[in-house]
């Protein structure tokens, strides 16, 4: 693809995608918070949940008190040379994700997806939202 601004933005729980390589680093906030609701949502999708399945499976574990809440701000990595997003996204630069309980892409100025500026990718406005700073080493 010539121009990254082009690319389609991710799809939520594209946990069905067999080539998919994400190695991630979690500071400790986001080891205690963010990586069990990663397992969850994977766990589901390996189970066959569909998205909107899987968006309720993380929404009652959260009701029920089985996931923790955000203590604080949170932060993961992505460094790796060789991770696979998925379709339309594949292989994507080095950057870093910050977890920010109840934002909205708003608050960060409704930046888009294959920019140079942060924006919200996932879970807006819930307690496991997560910022995308793209231009990151």
């Amino acid at each position: 693809m010539d121009n990254p601004r082009d690319m389609e933005a991710p799809r939520p729980f594209e946990a069905r995608y067999a080539k998919l390589r994400a190695p991630i680093c979690f500071n400790p906030v986001a080891s205690r918070t963010v990586l069990p609701l990663q397992e969850l949502r994977a766990r589901l999708g390996m189970e066959g949940k569909t998205p909107d399945q899987i968006a309720e499976g993380v929404q009652a574990a959260y009701a029920k008190g089985e996931l923790p809440r955000m203590e604080a701000v949170a932060f993961a990595y992505m460094f790796s040379a060789d991770q696979d997003l998925g379709p339309g996204v594949g292989a994507w630069h080095p950057h870093m994700m910050v977890y920010t309980p109840y934002y909205e892409n708003s608050m960060l100025g409704g930046n888009q997806f294959a920019g140079a500026l942060p924006l919200v990718t996932d879970d807006a406005g819930t307690p496991f939202c997560r910022d995308r700073n793209p231009s990151a080493p």
